[in-house]
């Protein structure tokens, strides 16, 4: 579970050159020190007869490592700010490191060696700043995805057709004597019976 500090809705367009920006610097700036040096010959050597068969690759220049070490920070920066959930933001930190270290056997196919420290270490650096960032802040996504409203399930109703059959009821009989209805039932059908008789007889 994440604990913000505050309850306002944070941004995600700064935060992500932000820390996109520091990820990328950090790792020019161990290049330019030449901490990737001693890991590129150990690479380089443990590729050297298995992969490249004894003959020296062609390397990929630095400005394209730069390139896709830049890409893939801002990338992993704004697709961490905007996912909710912490388990979804570690499997996309995970999954862009692993495509970072698969490039290596990729491209060694084509006879190319690519460096895979500049970019491992600028993705992780922006991946780690970004996640502790969305940890303690409230991203948008998150609000969305509180806010969605719930869907209640909707009970059928029976439609009744106007082609279905509908039960008539009979009108009830006028009574043309008032009096009459105020009569009990004995004397109402004895009345009746007389007036039928007289009916008949005129």
């Amino acid at each position: 579970m994440s604990s913000h500090s505050h309850d306002h809705v944070s941004r995600v367009d700064a935060p992500c050159l932000l820390h996109g920006t520091v990820g990328v610097s950090i790792a020019i700036v161990m290049q330019i020190l030449g901490l990737f040096k001693s890991g590129d010959d150990r690479l380089m050597a443990a590729l050297l007869n298995p992969v490249f068969h004894g003959q020296a690759p062609e390397g990929v220049s630095l400005l394209v490592q730069v390139m896709v070490c830049a890409f893939l920070c801002y990338s992993i920066a704004f697709v961490v700010l905007d996912t909710a959930g912490v388990w979804r933001r570690v499997v996309m930190g995970v999954s862009v490191l692993v495509l970072v270290l698969a490039m290596v056997p990729s491209l060694a196919v084509w006879n190319m060696y690519f460096s895979p420290f500049l970019t491992v270490v600028g993705v992780f650096w922006t991946w780690f700043f970004t996640l502790m960032y969305a940890n303690h802040h409230l991203m948008p996504c998150e609000v969305a995805h509180a806010h969605q409203p719930i869907q209640k399930p909707q009970i059928a109703r029976p439609v009744i057709s106007q082609d279905s059959p509908r039960q008539v009821e009979p009108a009830p009989e006028v009574i043309e004597d008032e009096s009459i209805k105020y009569q009990p039932k004995v004397e109402l059908k004895e009345t009746a019976k007389e007036t039928v008789k007289e009916k008949l007889n005129g």
